[in-house]
């Protein structure tokens, strides 16, 4: 199911402020969307600055909607996307990233 646009366009906002509030110039919480996802990245300066260097990126979190609600997802290490079981599905997603910022299970940000 497809996001409806005024939902969509509520969850961008959202995820902006949250993303421009955990940058630093240390680092930059950036997200990409497709479809019906979110994905949380964090972005970091390369190590030595040169013309080819390119910033790191790690995934953070991933947020799917589904069903008029959004579900929070955290990456394993191999790579595959497990569904969190700390908070259920929810229409509001200032829960998800509240949860996503505490990280209670430290599955997040390590």
């Amino acid at each position: 199911m497809a996001v409806p646009p005024g939902i969509r366009a509520a969850a961008e906002s959202r995820i902006a402020e949250f993303c421009a509030d955990r940058s630093s110039d240390d680092y930059r919480l950036e997200s990409e969307i497709r479809g019906d996802a979110i994905t949380l990245k964090e972005r970091r300066p390369p190590w030595q600055p040169g013309a080819d260097a390119e910033w790191s990126s790690l995934d953070v979190a991933r947020l799917r909607y589904s069903g008029g609600t959004w579900s929070l997802y955290w990456q394993r290490a191999t790579g595959r996307w497990e569904r969190y079981d700390g908070v259920g599905p929810t229409p509001r997603i200032d829960v998800l990233l509240a949860v996503t910022d505490a990280d209670p299970d430290g599955v997040f940000w390590g």
